[in-house]
């Protein structure tokens, strides 16, 4: 519990002492972002390249200086490359959704 809190013991002396201690408990945070990218991405966080749909979390150290987890909620997208010819001039490619890891 963040506060003053004080003690009474004895020194070496045999006399009584008191210890004062204040101090505040910091708060931990968390934060999340959400990214969509195609076939791939790197967290520039990081430096690490995703290439599934998933929840990544990393644990930094907050301003209070505390741990603060970071989660990147991310979905991968993948062009279809299969074509489609519709009239004589229009091509079409079908987007497709990776399946979650885990």
């Amino acid at each position: 519990m963040s506060g003053i809190h004080s003690a009474i013991i004895p020194n070496a002396a045999g006399c009584d002492s008191m210890i004062t201690l204040i101090f505040t408990i910091g708060q931990g945070s968390t934060e999340t972002i959400i990214e969509t990218a195609c076939d791939s991405y790197t967290w520039a966080l990081t430096g690490q390249n995703y290439t599934s749909t998933d929840l990544y979390s990393v644990t930094l150290t907050n301003a209070a200086g505390c741990d603060s987890i970071l989660n990147l909620n991310l979905t991968i997208n993948s062009a279809n490359t299969g074509m489609s010819l519709i009239g004589d001039v229009t091509l079409q490619a079908k987007q497709v959704q990776r399946a979650t890891n885990g």
